[in-house]
C-alpha cells in the first residue's frame, strides 16, 4: 500500500527498521485551534493554520529529552500563540482522525517515543481552550481567544464588546479590515505620492495595461524547461561513486519533464509540481524554500533495500528520486507514483 502522512505525499512500501544513527530528528508540529478539532488537517484548513503560525514545519527533537523538556520547547517555539494557562495534549494521525497514542503505563512522550511511535507523522497539539478567535463557539470562548490580543485590538482601532457569540464575525470583520486596509493605506498613499515624481503615476494612469507587469502578478503556462528551472539539484561531491549514478537520473528526471509536455502538456507538470510542493502552480512571490531534487541511495536513513518510487517532503518543497539504471523504469514508478497519490492522507 501506498501512504502519505503529515508533510510526506507519497512513500513507497518497504521493509525498513533500521534506526536513524542520529540523535535529533525532524517533525511536523501542528498546533490545533481549539480542543474539539479532531480530524487531520488538509488543504484549506492547514493553509489556515500555517498562516496564523500554527505549524512548525521540520521542527528539531533532540532524542534525550523527557516530555517537560518537550512540552516546554513546543511552547516556546510557538511564543505567545499558547498563553500560559492553556495546557497541552498531544495526538496522532489515524486514518483522517486524531487520537491519542497508546502507551504502556507510567510512559510519557519524550523525545525517543516521539520518534519512534510517530515515524513520519506530524505531531498534534491540542489545547484546553479556543486559541484563534475565528474558530471561538461560545462566548466564554470568544472572551478568552480575545484577552492576549487586547493591545493589538486597541491599536487597530478594533476593540470592542462581546455581547453575543455573533459579534465574532464583527471582530473578525474589523480585524481583516485594519490588517488589509488601513493598516497599508499610509504607506500606499506615500508610495503614490513617490510615484509622482517625473510624472510616474500619471503615465500609469494613463497607459494601465503597459505597467501591469510590472504591479501584477499573470499566472504563466508550465513548460518542462519552467518546472525544471524551479528546482536545485543537489549532487552528492564531484567524483564520488554517488554523483555518477545522481547524475544519470538528473538526465532520467529531465527527459521525464520534457515527455510529460509531449504526453498531457501543463496537466501533468502541474501533477508534478503538486507532488513535490503540494501547489500545482508557482506562487505570484515563488517558492521558500526553493524547490529541490535530492536521491535517494540504498542504505541511506531507513532505506536497507533498494528504492523504487520517488518521495517528496512539500513542508521543504524536496523531491527525492531512486537511482535507476533505465529511463523506462524511472518513467513507470515516477508514473504509478503520480497516478496513486492523492494529495494528503492514504492512497
Amino acid at each position: 500500500m501506498l501512504y502519505a502522512e503529515g508533510s510526506i505525499v507519497f512513500k513507497p512500501p518497504t521493509n525498513y527498521a533500521r534506526a536513524q544513527q542520529h540523535d535529533h530528528f525532524n517533525k511536523d508540529v501542528i498546533l490545533l485551534p481549539n480542543p474539539s478539532w479532531g480530524v487531520v488537517c488538509k488543504q484549506h484548513p492547514k493553509l489556515r493554520l500555517h498562516k496564523h503560525g500554527h505549524i512548525l514545519s521540520a521542527f528539531e527533537f533532540q532524542k534525550a529529552w523527557d516530555h517537560q523538556t518537550v512540552m516546554e520547547r513546543i511552547r516556546d517555539s510557538f511564543g505567545e500563540h499558547i498563553p500560559e494557562d492553556v495546557s497541552l495534549q498531544f495526538l496522532m494521525a489515524c486514518g483522517n482522525k486524531l487520537v491519542s497514542p497508546k502507551l504502556q503505563e507510567g510512559q510519557e512522550l519524550n523525545g525517543m517515543l516521539i520518534h519512534k511511535v510517530y515515524k513520519t507523522k506530524a505531531l498534534y497539539v491540542r489545547p484546553s481552550r479556543t486559541l484563534l478567535v475565528s474558530e471561538s463557539t461560545t462566548l466564554e470562548d470568544l472572551e478568552k481567544s480575545k484577552a492576549p490580543l487586547l493591545d493589538y485590538l486597541a491599536n487597530a482601532g478594533c476593540l470592542r464588546p462581546m455581547r453575543s457569540i455573533r459579534d465574532r464575525d464583527l471582530l473578525v470583520h474589523d480585524i481583516v479590515m485594519f490588517q488589509v486596509i488601513h493598516r497599508v493605506q499610509g504607506p500606499f498613499q506615500r508610495f503614490c505620492e513617490g510615484l509622482k515624481t517625473l510624472g510616474v503615476l500619471e503615465k500609469i494612469r494613463r497607459h494601465p495595461d503597459s505597467f501591469r507587469p510590472l504591479f501584477c502578478y499573470e499566472p504563466s503556462t508550465l513548460t518542462a524547461d519552467r518546472v525544471d528551472d524551479l528546482f536545485s539539484i543537489r549532487l552528492s561531491p564531484e567524483g564520488s561513486n554517488k554523483r555518477a549514478a545522481e547524475e544519470m537520473v538528473v538526465t532520467f528526471w529531465r527527459d521525464y519533464l520534457q515527455d510529460a509536455e509531449e504526453e498531457e502538456g501543463p496537466s501533468k507538470l502541474q501533477k508534478i509540481l503538486a507532488f513535490a510542493t503540494g501547489a500545482s502552480v508557482v506562487p505570484p512571490i515563488g517558492f521558500s524554500p526553493t524547490p529541490s531534487v535530492q536521491f535517494i541511495h540504498k542504505g541511506d536513513d531507513d532505506f536497507s533495500s533498494t528504492p523504487m518510487f520517488p518521495m517528496a517532503n512539500t513542508c521543504v518543497n524536496c523531491i527525492k528520486l531512486p537511482l535507476h539504471v533505465s529511463y523506462q523504469l524511472f518513467k513507470e514508478k515516477f508514473d504509478f507514483a503520480l497516478g496513486n497519490t492523492y494529495g494528503f492522507g492514504r492512497a
